[in-house]
């Protein structure tokens, strides 16, 4: 009810921060609400409950997603958008993947179909949404002199 983690439960009970899970479990379930935060609303407790662990992970997710999908169109690739919003380039892929699957993206075309949702049109090949300059790759044959051989 004082909004205290498990852990300062546990500490000041003497008991486990497992039994206090459990405990906590029980009682969401004899009051039939999902978690603490709804419990507390439901008995309408003044303090403001900690996030569980699942719930701390869905935060911290929309946190990235705030962070990734403005600088989306702007025609960046993940290596830049790393570069850009200071997260690593596996957490820029997760979020993507996260956001194309939740937003029912055919694979490998979620850049597009968001680009398309939005109003925007990318080219059709290369990374970005405006006209970059591709890199060609030169390959030089040698060729011998008739006099060689």
């Amino acid at each position: 009810m004082n909004g205290w983690t498990p852990e300062q439960i546990a500490l000041h009970l003497l008991i486990s921060k497992d039994a206090v899970e459990l405990h906590t479990q029980r009682i969401c379930k004899q009051e039939r609400v999902k978690n603490r935060r709804e419990l507390a609303a439901k008995l309408g407790w003044k303090h403001e409950q900690p996030l569980n662990g699942r719930e701390k992970l869905l935060a911290l997710a929309r946190e990235k997603e705030e962070q990734v999908l403005p600088v989306l169109l702007d025609g960046l690739s993940r290596k830049e958008i790393e570069h850009r919003t200071g997260l690593e380039l596996w957490n820029v892929s997760q979020t993507l993947r996260r956001f194309y699957k939740k937003q029912r993206f055919p694979k490998s075309q979620g850049k597009r179909e968001f680009a398309k949702k939005s109003g925007l049109t990318l080219p059709r090949f290369g990374h970005g949404l405006g006209e970059r300059p591709r890199k060609r790759t030169v390959i030089a044959y040698i060729v011998p002199s008739p006099t060689q051989k």
